[in-house]
C-alpha cells in the first residue's frame, strides 16, 4: 500500500519495520567470540552476554563470561581441558579488533571482544 495523503503506511510496512529493530537486549548486549582453548572450554565459538549498565570494565564482562559458561556448562570435564577461567587468565582481549588490557579496557553495548588463548608457539 503507498502512504497516505499524511505520509503514513500501511500496517503491513510498520510490522516489516518493527521487525528490523534491534530488541532492548540486542542493544544492550556485546557479542564474545572465542577461539581455540576458549571455544572449547566454553563449548562454543561466540555468544552474546547482556550488560546491566555500560560501559563496564572488561574484567567484569569476563566474569560475567565465567560465570554464563559455568552456570550453562551441563556437568563438570574431568579431561584435559582447562576451564574458561584459567583459559581468560592466560588470554589476550580484543575490543573492537584493538587490544585492551584486562585491567584497564572498557566495554560498552554494541561492543565485539575477542578472547585470544596463547596459540601454539607462543
Amino acid at each position: 500500500m503507498a502512504p497516505t495523503a499524511r505520509g503514513s503506511t500501511s500496517p503491513a510496512l510498520n510490522a516489516q519495520t518493527a521487525q528490523c529493530q534491534p530488541s532492548e537486549a540486542e542493544v544492550n548486549a556485546v557479542t564474545v567470540r572465542l577461539y581455540a582453548a576458549a571455544a572449547e572450554a566454553a563449548g562454543t565459538h561466540q555468544l552474546k552476554l547482556h550488560l546491566a549498565e555500560s560501559p563496564i570494565p572488561l574484567q567484569h564482562l569476563i566474569d560475567q563470561l565465567n560465570h554464563t559458561v559455568l552456570a550453562s556448562a551441563p556437568a563438570p570435564d574431568h579431561g584435559n581441558s582447562p576451564s574458561l577461567e584459567r583459559v581468560c587468565a592466560q588470554s589476550s582481549f580484543l575490543v573492537n579488533g584493538t587490544r585492551a588490557a584486562v585491567s584497564r579496557g572498557q566495554v560498552a553495548s554494541g561492543d565485539v571482544v575477542d578472547v585470544l588463548p596463547p596459540f601454539a608457539g607462543g
